[in-house]
């Protein structure tokens, strides 16, 4: 231990476990693996442009030790002090944060460099650290991925009895399918009283075009992932997991979504399934026949740049957060109506997180740029932070807009 120097590099992986850790119920194991290996060669750059100047490795560890927790580190202050405010002024800005960890990393450089004894120590203490952290992050992915660990009853076995009886058809004769989910949709009258809004046009459409529209219509389950594990697999939630007490972890219920009996009785009829990607990653079905997504990032990665100095020009390297929504939602749109079926029937399935918060469509379909930073809040929760009138102009807004490409895309 005293002689092997691994600090540096069990730091830089650290923080990436630790931000998995803590979106475990949403993010698949696999999108660890590059940004690890990232942060790794960042460590090992660190290293080695320290050594050309300071010839000892152990000084040059400590000062890449010191590197890599300021950068990790810089997101997480940032925004926990980004609401901080003076006589209506924002205190902390980047070029102010920026600098003050400027500051700290010369400051530490120069004690660093001027250090003539303890560097066993220090190396000592730094790498028995940094080995609790990554084992502590890791116990706790393990645990957590040992209690999820539940058998799922979605299978070909809970498939309705009315639809086991069905025969086979040839392809040619069987429909598209499209499952279109709009969230957040509010029916009628609750639209014209508490939204103040008159969708009588929008229902006189649909019903024109052979759609059935409940008039008096409630949601089974308040919350997406509950409502989709019970419509995907046909059945009620609490038929659906050997343990009840599962219900509590949402990785069962990403489970029930991605594996779904619908899709597998489907897929026996021929069916060929194409997903939109939805930017919820609950909702992220990248199993089917043809997954479909305009952004190459994930919400895993941009979370992970959220928590680095990169965070103050990334509006220069990529687009915004809400930009990327916005994007996602005019690209179902326009891609939906051109899916080819070729010799197969398709399964088409379509979540777009609107008219739910976040608001980034005016009513004409412009812009429309919350003073929030991005999340997917609704209802009394997103009321924490903006004001009941600015949640219903934003609502009704973005509505209007999403029923014009709706009719555009029927």
């Amino acid at each position: 231990m005293r002689k092997i120097i691994i600090h540096p590099f069990l730091f830089a992986i650290f923080p990436i476990l630790f931000l998995y850790a803590h979106n475990i119920d949403l993010t698949p194991v696999g999108e660890i693996f590059i940004p690890i290996l990232i942060s790794i060669l960042f460590a090992s750059s660190m290293v080695l442009i320290a050594y050309l100047f300071t010839r000892d490795i152990k000084k040059s560890a400590i000062i890449s030790s010191l590197g890599i927790f300021l950068f990790f580190t810089y997101g997480h202050i940032y925004q926990s002090l980004q609401g901080l405010k003076l006589y209506d002024l924002t205190i902390v800005r980047h070029r102010c944060l920026l600098s003050l960890w400027a500051i700290l990393f010369i400051t530490g450089i120069y004690f660093i460099v001027r250090i003539k004894s303890q560097l066993k120590t220090i190396t000592r203490f730094l790498n028995i650290t940094s080995i609790i952290l990554i084992v502590i992050a890791i116990s706790n992915i393990s645990i957590y991925m040992f209690k999820s660990h539940t058998q799922v009853l979605g299978n070909l076995a809970d498939i309705p009895e009315n639809l086991k009886k069905r025969g086979p058809h040839e392809p040619e004769t069987l429909p598209n399918i499209y499952y279109i989910i709009l969230d957040g949709y509010a029916r009628q009258d609750v639209l014209k009283d508490i939204y103040d809004y008159d969708n009588s046009d929008f229902i006189k459409f649909l019903e024109e075009n052979g759609f059935y529209v409940a008039k008096r219509s409630n949601s089974n389950y308040c919350q997406t992932l509950l409502s989709l594990s019970s419509s995907l697999n046909l059945n009620f939630i609490q038929n659906l997991t050997i343990e009840k007490s599962s219900l509590k972890d949402r990785s069962i219920l990403l489970q029930l979504i991605k594996h779904n009996v619908l899709f597998e009785f489907l897929k026996q009829h021929k069916y060929k399934i194409v997903a939109f990607s939805s930017g919820y990653y609950g909702t992220e079905i990248k199993s089917a026949d043809i997954y479909k997504n305009p952004i190459k990032l994930s919400e895993f990665h941009i979370a992970i740049i959220n928590t680095t100095p990169i965070l103050a020009i990334k509006h220069i390297l990529i687009p915004n957060h809400y930009d990327l929504h916005r994007k996602k939602i005019l690209y179902t749109f326009k891609e939906i109506p051109g899916i080819k079926t070729n010799e197969r029937p398709v399964f088409v399935f379509a979540h777009m997180l609107v008219p739910h918060p976040p608001f980034v469509f005016e009513k004409n379909g412009d812009k429309a740029e919350p003073k929030t930073h991005f999340m997917y809040l609704d209802g009394s929760h997103l009321l924490r932070f903006i004001k009941k009138e600015q949640y219903i102009e934003g609502y009704r807004n973005q509505l209007i807009f999403i029923n014009k490409k709706t009719k555009e895309m029927i």
